[in-house]
């Protein structure tokens, strides 16, 4: 530097000033830092000191020109002689570790700490805003789709439930503001809506934007809300890596920068140098006194050891091991003074010793090897040196690295033994990224490992960037342990690192995503993830899908109202189990309109389980499918809702229905109540009854009429006498004009005249019975009679025999003895004496003989008295005592 620039810098802080005449006299080195002597001119104003300090510059100056391998600054020697002259009591005392400068110095590890703390704060609270961010799009997103979805809703009419935007799919009105959904949507003009009954309405939607909006379009509005959570998420990404980097950065930070960092009670610490405070303070915070000073004030003293240093010496070889952190401050000059067995033993065992032998690994190979074989030697004992060089050592990737290199079961020691965390910590925050991603595949345990351990791992607060945690290839079984570490278990959950587990998927739906319907989500998992439409949500659940089904889907006990439009997109997979497939489809409670629009393969379970709309054309649909089987379509005819359902829709009765009919009428599965009711839906009958059903269906036919009458179908018949009775019951007009080519008898005659039939069609089968045969057939003869009795009909040709089988047969006496006063023509007095010895007193007594027989008096009896006196079998009639008819008898020996 020339005198003139001295005298610059002398100018500039106003006032004439002898230290330029020392610039001249002395030459001043040309490495000296012009900014530093303008700016330390402000702070020196006495003459005397200033040559002093100039006189040591130069006497020490020329040491640094002589030493060829000295590497120290000259402006920072000038720094120290400043300090040296100006505070001269608290240089002495800094040779021993005491004084304002030892202790500013000795807050170091104080000062870095604070600094990551505070670090780790910022970080944390930027990750939490992040996660509110990321939350808050897919809110914002949704409710903007809600909006134009509503306006859609009030252009629908009230009663239509599906819509359809290709003509292809219908798609329940609920799931509009579905993503996919309603980007088709909303550039559609028209849109068709049905009902479930089938009724279709078209509705324009060409103006809907402009009313919900006439200024932005859906899409720009869309475009916003993404663009700001872009740019937010941008700009907190990149001040996220950088407060890693600076955290990272601490402990090889320069002390001026440590000390930046904490600006409360720097006061404190400065107003000790008393009314030099100012010089002090910026000497040190402008770095040109720090933690290097030994450096330069061993060229003060003998040797360049500093007390510390010797005393660390003094310990290690009175067989003492200090403590890790015992601070030492010429390391390498300590490390020349080791012997080579000490980089074996604990003595090695020292921050500042293993950060040097780091810092220099060629010039160091030697000890390096010996300190990581004793290292693995002593790895359970000694602890304290781990915790304190992972909290204090600047070198801490290198030394990982190396213990991973060095030793082999370095990794399977730390996971045996989850006291070792601290450790695994270390190596995700320091492994190379390459080193890092080779771990799993030569570690099979450890991805299960991390998994079991990160809520702790994460608790050390050894700080590292999230997107680490994927080289190691696992899955963390539950994202709710990762709660207090919001940047983490959001990096997780976007990476896919978790199990799919019903918890874990509850806390990435309400706490990362910040979606608050969790009955949605428990109730109609599936579709409510799709509505979400969260990007690595759903690539998660697509990596694992058939794990996601049977563990989710079907394992949440209240997941039974999955939409239609998902149902029937879960069964279009094709990777996933057939049988949880069905399994899921059997936990639904939505019914499926089209079977159209269901897989083939589930066309059997869908009608099994009762998920298909109850419809002719599914029936028909099914019956004709590839995959139909018979008793799946015969389960589901079987249930209540079906039967209701088809039974008020008229049964198709076009030309290709015959093998929906034949399918109804031969199933012998249904139940009688569900064959019942699709016998009666039957638009026609038929000319026979069904093979192979059961005789409780063939009375059902019978009943409903659903088989026209026939010889043919009679014979079908012929092994249920009660079913041929009940067939020609329920068709007795086609039956009595038949009956002559029937192959009947008079005993199916006699069981249709105890049918309820009417008495007509009862006269005329009697008419078609051969009457002779009642003589031997009391039974027959009772019903005829009484038949014959009530109705009074004629039978010509009736004869004697019948006659008498009749009268002697019927009951009761009543009865009796009004068909023996209609038919007494027919028979002689022998027959009529006879009879009347077979009937009930007082009618037998009624003979010859000294009896008086009383009759009650009604009409019958006394038409029954009269044609007994004309035909001469009584004397008379007469009247008793209370009104009784009197019947007078013949005596026996008048007669003779």
């Amino acid at each position: 530097m020339t005198s003139g620039e001295h005298y610059e810098v002398l100018r500039l802080n106003g006032r004439p000033h002898k230290m330029l005449e020392q610039g001249k006299r002395l030459a001043l080195d040309d490495r000296l830092d012009r900014q530093f002597l303008r700016e330390v001119s402000r702070y020196l104003n006495d003459l005397r000191l200033i040559q002093n300090i100039f006189n040591e510059y130069a006497i020490y100056a020329a040491n640094l020109e002589t030493d060829g391998g000295n590497d120290l600054n000259a402006t920072k020697l000038l720094a120290i002689l400043i300090y040296k002259n100006v505070f001269p009591q608290d240089f002495e005392a800094l040779h021993r570790g005491k004084g304002n400068l030892a202790r500013i110095l000795d807050r170091h590890e104080e000062f870095i700490v604070h600094a990551e703390a505070e670090y780790k704060a910022q970080i944390e609270r930027l990750e939490g805003e992040i996660d509110v961010a990321e939350r808050q799009i897919p809110s914002d997103l949704l409710e903007l789709r809600r909006i134009y979805a509503m306006a859609v809703i009030e252009r629908i009419p009230g009663h239509m439930s599906l819509l359809t935007i290709n003509r292809q799919n219908w798609i329940e009105i609920s799931s509009i503001a579905k993503p996919d959904i309603f980007d088709q949507l909303i550039n559609s003009s028209n849109v068709t809506f049905r009902s479930q009954q089938g009724h279709q309405s078209q509705v324009n939607l060409s103006t809907l934007e402009a009313e919900v909006d006439p200024s932005r379009t859906y899409r720009q509005r869309k475009e916003e809300i993404e663009r700001r959570g872009a740019e937010f998420r941008t700009a907190a990404a990149r001040k996220l890596r950088l407060l890693r980097t600076k955290s990272a950065g601490l402990r090889g930070a320069k002390f001026n920068e440590i000390i930046r960092l904490d600006t409360d009670g720097l006061d404190a610490l400065f107003n000790a140098f008393d009314e030099r405070s100012e010089l002090a303070r910026f000497l040190i915070l402008e770095g040109h006194l720090d933690d290097t000073y030994y450096q330069y004030t061993s060229l003060f003293h003998s040797g360049r050891l500093s007390p510390n240093d010797n005393k660390y010496l003094i310990k290690i070889r009175g067989f003492i091991t200090p403590e890790a952190g015992f601070p030492i401050d010429n390391p390498k000059e300590v490390i020349a003074a080791m012997r080579d067995e000490d980089f074996r033993q604990s003595y090695v065992l020292n921050v500042k010793i293993v950060d040097c032998l780091l810092s220099e690994p060629v010039l160091y190979a030697s000890h390096i090897a010996d300190m990581f074989g004793y290292l693995e030697s002593e790895f359970d004992t000694i602890d304290s040196f781990f915790t304190s060089y992972y909290a204090s050592g600047t070198q801490v990737p290198k030394f990982v690295a190396g213990m991973v290199q060095s030793w082999v079961g370095f990794i399977p020691a730390i996971l045996v033994n989850p006291r070792h965390l601290p450790h695994f910590a270390q190596l995700i925050a320091h492994l190379p990224l390459a080193t890092l991603e080779a771990l799993p595949e030569k570690y099979a345990e450890l991805p299960e490992f991390l998994a079991a351990n990160l809520a702790e791992i994460l608790a050390l607060g050894v700080g590292f960037e999230p997107s680490r945690l994927e080289a190691l290839g696992f899955e963390l079984e539950s994202l709710r342990s990762v709660d207090g570490f919001p940047g983490i278990a959001r990096f997780l959950f976007e990476a896919g690192l978790y199990t799919l587990t019903i918890d874990n998927l509850d806390y990435a739906v309400q706490t990362v995503l910040g979606e608050g319907d969790m009955q949605s989500l428990h109730t109609r998992h599936y579709t409510t993830i799709s509505q979400i439409a969260n990007d690595p949500l759903t690539a998660r659940i697509e990596r694992e899908f058939a794990g996601h089904l049977k563990l989710v889907l079907i394992g949440l006990p209240d997941n039974r109202q999955e939409s239609t439009a998902t149902i029937l997109a879960i069964l279009a997979r094709d990777d996933a189990d057939f049988d949880d497939l069905v399994a899921f489809l059997r936990t639904q409670s939505a019914v499926i309109p089209i079977l159209a629009v269901v897989p083939a393969r589930f066309h059997s379970p869908a009608f099994q389980l009762g998920r298909i709309a109850p419809s002719w054309e599914n029936v028909r649909a099914f019956l004709s499918s590839e995959a139909f089987d018979s008793e799946s379509l015969t389960t589901f005819l079987n249930m209540d809702a079906p039967q209701a359902a088809l039974s008020a829709e008229p049964m198709p009765d076009d030309e290709g229905v015959a093998p929906l009919h034949f399918f109804l009428i031969e199933n012998d599965g249904l139940t009688e109540a569900a064959y019942r009711t699709y016998v009666r839906a039957l638009p026609r009958g038929y000319s026979q009854f069904p093979d192979g059903v059961d005789v409780p269906k063939l009375q059902i036919l019978i009943e409903e009429g659903s088989v026209a009458f026939s010889g043919e179908a009679l014979d079908f018949l012929s092994a249920h006498d009660d079913l041929r009775l009940a067939f020609a019951i329920r068709n007795i007009e086609p039956f009595l004009k038949e009956q002559a080519t029937l192959s009947i008898d008079d005993d199916f005659r006699e069981a249709l005249l105890g049918s309820p039939i009417g008495d007509g069609h009862k006269v005329a089968i009697i008419r078609s019975m051969d009457l002779a045969q009642l003589s031997g057939l009391a039974t027959r003869a009772r019903v005829v009679g009484a038949i014959l009795e009530r109705t009074g009909a004629d039978l010509p040709g009736l004869s004697t025999g019948p006659a008498r089988a009749i009268i002697l047969a019927t009951r009761p006496i009543e009865v009796q003895v009004r068909l023996f006063n209609r038919y007494q023509s027919l028979l002689s007095d022998d027959d009529v004496r006879e009879i009347l010895a077979e009937l009930p007193r007082p009618f037998s007594g009624i003979k010859r003989g000294y009896g008086i027989p009383l009759l009650e008096n009604t009409q019958t009896n006394a038409a029954f008295a009269a044609w007994l006196v004309s035909r001469k079998i009584i004397s008379s009639v007469g009247k008793g005592w209370f009104g009784e008819i009197r019947i007078n008898l013949f005596r026996r020996d008048a007669e003779e």
